[in-house]
């Protein structure tokens, strides 16, 4: 999928997002349930308003146009094991922004984000290939038939079956 999707595109750019540390530990310490769920909804707007700052940034700097987005772990062909040499990019750089990855390859602040961004001709979304119905953070209708379509591998027929055609 990565192949495919980079296929095209001569730039790629690797990023961090969070809401920040003090954010996080803010909605951490909230006692009252009703307060938590504020707290956490506001963690989770400060990180939106982040990545769109991001995507701002990246557009007027280096005039990408169309662009989009994939995160280690959001599909099976990017598993969430691939947060570790993502995060090497960034060395004492994540730490510097308050971002940490823990063992079991989640990140601290929660309300974080980890992937590459990428000019494109055609948007892609991670969720056009996820058919988890009712999720909240859904940004493009499921599309059965694109995986098929664009990134499953031909099978190759097995060089026995070849070497038995030929005898014949």
């Amino acid at each position: 999928m990565l192949r495919v999707n980079l296929e095209k595109a001569h730039r790629v750019f690797p990023f961090l997002a969070t809401c920040g540390s003090e954010l996080h530990e803010w909605a951490a310490a909230q006692d009252d349930v009703l307060q938590r769920y504020y707290a956490d909804e506001i963690a989770e707007a400060a990180l939106r308003q982040t990545l769109s700052t991001l995507r701002e940034h990246l557009n007027e700097r280096y005039h990408l146009g169309r662009t989009s987005t994939m995160s280690p772990g959001s599909l099976p062909d990017w598993p969430i094991q691939a947060q570790r040499p993502l995060f090497a990019l960034f060395g004492e750089g994540a730490e510097h922004l308050g971002i940490r990855l823990t063992d079991s390859l989640l990140m601290v602040p929660s309300k974080s984000v980890s992937g590459i961004r990428f000019p494109t001709e055609q948007t892609f979304a991670s969720c056009q290939l996820c058919p988890r119905e009712g999720c909240p953070s859904r940004q493009a209708a499921y599309d059965p038939a694109l995986y098929n379509e664009k990134y499953r591998v031909p099978q190759v027929e097995p060089l026995s079956a070849i070497a038995q055609e030929e005898v014949h």
